[in-house]
């Protein structure tokens, strides 16, 4: 095969055949996964990201989220592999939000394999048909040693708490002591989610940072922050009572104009809607102010006289409030929203939600024009935030996010109330299953598997070399612990191996996100497997009429091509 690199002058590109691909491909997939591959595990270190903006400021974050390093590559990179990868972790992090950093390894991993293989005489086919065999029984290894997360239809909340705890800890208890909060976790996700359609909103539970106090300091209520302030100030605050949700307008009677209108009845027709608006009004007001309502939350602007005239009658009004937390206040308070409010319906009570409006104390944003609206009907609303606190700005922003992993965590062992043992466990039983798996394979795929078992333990290796343990002796001593059946040996916090990561740690992950991050992980590397050769266009192609390579009937072909 010739390896040099091919000019393609009438397209106006350059060829690289594969061994060449194989070399860019990889070059980039290593940048990525070095990227976050010290983020992985109980003791996975944090990466400072440095970057100039493109307003020429710095902009530097610390974090250990592999999905959001990752993500800092979407805005600065327009390369095919980086966007290509960004799409597929993209794709993980917002259906599952948790697994990114796996499916990077595993997928950086695959790729290297997979062209090491091919460097060794096996064909793109028979790897990529190896790969999908040992992912299968994976898979279905997985399944035998998989942990229930219910039983008779009833969810194991202690084992749902466990989820929480290990999604937003990372197994790391000590630094992050959150195991207080995941009952609150367990409990929201669970009021949320819609048990027949198999669906968990997470969006109708909100986290909020605030700086100040300890992160075990961080408490739940069943309403959100809203970074508004009524239009007039009504100094009564707080408010309790009632409130009304509105997306549209206040529709105030119209003339019926069945005539032709002169310049006198034109300025007539105006007194007259203008008394009639005024009236309607006035009686909406006097009619809210009976129901018990203290607040009118709008999606639309209202004018200073409509707020003037409910501040009157001691109603605060919110404008422009977006229709998510309209929606997000109505179901925090039992109440319903509303389109436009129009003369000819009265209000119903079903549309008010009870609620107690006040004004925060803490340093919430970088306004303090906030209000803080909660549900207090008697039942529990389907709706709130968790307030989340921690020292400082930064850290309270990291256990906001160690939350919402936790959030996403939960779902997920809803949606399929399924376990795996933590760790890298599964990915040792895995390793051993698939092994036994290969002598049965009698041609070149045998190779292929047994490489996709080697694979599969970088996961723990890694674990165990972020947490400053040799991964050579770790791995040793787990393949020995499987042998011997025990399918939840794993790494621990410290790096060494424990027998059992689940009694030990608390160390649970949903099986949904667990076996996701390996599909689109052998997905992702069989797509650049599949690829022979790369044809690329530098620039778009302007050919010279002087070139010594072309004579003119080639010149005029490229043009053709070019003008197609």
């Amino acid at each position: 095969m010739n390896t040099n690199e091919q000019e393609w002058p009438v397209f106006g590109c350059r060829r690289y055949d594969e061994a060449q691909k194989n070399e860019i491909v990889l070059d980039t997939v290593n940048e990525i996964v070095n990227a976050v591959k010290g983020t992985l595990g109980p003791r996975g270190l944090d990466t400072l990201v440095v970057r100039e903006q493109e307003s020429e400021e710095i902009r530097g974050f610390v974090s250990n989220d592999g999905g959001a390093i990752i993500n800092e590559f979407e805005s600065i990179s327009s390369d095919p592999v980086v966007e290509h990868f960004i799409s597929t972790l993209r794709a993980q992090e917002d259906e599952y939000g948790d697994g990114t950093t796996t499916t990077t390894v595993l997928s950086g991993e695959l790729i290297e394999t997979g062209f090491e293989l091919i460097e060794e005489g096996i064909t793109a086919t028979t790897i990529i048909d190896g790969f999908s065999i040992a992912a299968q029984r994976t898979l279905e290894t997985w399944d035998e040693i998989s942990i229930p997360l219910a039983s008779d239809g009833e969810i194991d909340r202690d084992r749902m708490e466990m989820i929480a705890t290990a999604a937003m800890t990372g197994g790391d208890v000590v630094s992050w002591p959150l195991e207080g909060l995941s009952e609150h976790v367990v409990d929201a996700a669970i009021r949320v989610a819609d048990w027949e359609a198999g669906t968990v909103d997470l969006s109708l539970i909100d986290t909020q940072a605030i700086p100040g106090g300890d992160v075990t300091d961080s408490t739940i209520f069943e309403g959100k922050y809203i970074p508004k302030e009524p239009i007039v100030p009504y100094p009564a605050a707080p408010l309790e009572g009632t409130a009304l949700f509105v997306s549209g307008k206040f529709e105030s009677p119209s003339p019926n104009q069945q005539m032709r209108l002169t310049g006198d009845d034109v300025a007539n027709v105006h007194r007259d809607t203008a008394t009639r608006k005024t009236k309607w009004f006035n009686d909406l007001v006097t009619e809210l102010a009976d129901a018990g309502v203290v607040a009118v939350f709008s999606g639309q602007a209202v004018s200073v006289s409509d707020a003037s005239t409910l501040a009157d009658a001691g109603i605060i009004t919110v404008q422009d409030v977006p229709d998510h937390h309209l929606r997000f206040l109505a179901h925090a308070s039992g109440g319903t929203v509303q389109g436009a409010i129009v003369p000819t319906e009265p209000i119903k009570h079903n549309w008010l939600g009870k609620t107690s409006i006040t004004v925060p104390n803490q340093d919430i944003g970088e306004s303090d024009e906030w209000l803080r609206v909660e549900g207090i009907a008697p039942e529990k609303p389907d709706a709130m935030t968790i307030t989340v606190r921690g020292g400082s700005k930064r850290m309270a922003e990291e256990a906001q996010r160690r939350i919402k992993h936790g959030l996403n965590g939960v779902r997920a062992a809803i949606k399929r109330p399924q376990a795996l043992p933590g760790g890298g466990a599964p990915e040792m039983a895995a390793a051993a299953s698939v092994r036994e798996l290969a002598p049965r394979i009698d041609d070149r795929r045998q190779l292929v598997v047994e490489a996709f078992a080697n694979v599969l333990e970088t996961i723990p290796a890694t674990m165990a070399r972020n947490a400053g343990a040799d991964p050579t002796d770790q791995l040793l001593a787990i393949r020995s612990a499987h042998a011997n059946s025990n399918d939840r040996a794993g790494i621990g916090v410290d790096g060494t191996v424990d027998d059992d990561v689940v009694a030990e740690n608390n160390a649970l992950d949903p099986m949904l996100v667990r076996t996701n991050a390996l599909v689109r992980a052998v997905e992702l590397a069989n797509s650049y497997i599949r690829i022979d050769d790369i044809v690329y266009n530098r620039k778009p192609f302007e050919p010279e009429r002087k070139s010594d390579q072309m004579d003119q009937e080639e010149f005029d072909t490229a043009m053709t091509v070019q003008d197609d």
